[in-house]
């Protein structure tokens, strides 16, 4: 279950980062320090998908899949919205559920 959260979050950040550059690209002038803000959460979760994967940071990880599942449940009209606040949703309980796993990763490595 953990390495398809890690795929998830993997997946979906990629996505995220491309769509985002592209939004940036075609609003060039009008690319701000919140379209940024955005690229970097975005490339975080990438992050966070090698982190699960690796079985490190479980309470790092806790807190940005939170924060980024706040954020596009704040945008829930859209369908895109929806669907990745559905995966996010599943990538939390995942984490939630495998704490222990995290746990045994860590006293291993």
């Amino acid at each position: 279950m953990l390495e398809f959260a890690a795929a998830i979050l993997i997946i979906g950040g990629l996505t995220s980062v491309i769509s985002s550059l592209a939004t940036i690209g075609k609003l060039s002038d009008a690319a701000g320090l919140l379209d940024l803000i955005l690229v970097g959460l975005a490339a975080s979760t990438i992050v966070v998908g090698l982190l699960v994967r690796a079985g490190r940071a479980w309470v790092f990880d806790i807190n940005v899949v939170a924060i980024v599942l706040f954020l596009e449940l704040s945008a829930l009209p859209s369908t895109s919205a929806f669907l990745f606040s559905a995966l996010d949703l599943i990538v939390l309980w995942a984490l939630l559920r495998h704490r222990a796993w995290f746990a045994r990763s860590s006293a291993v490595g």
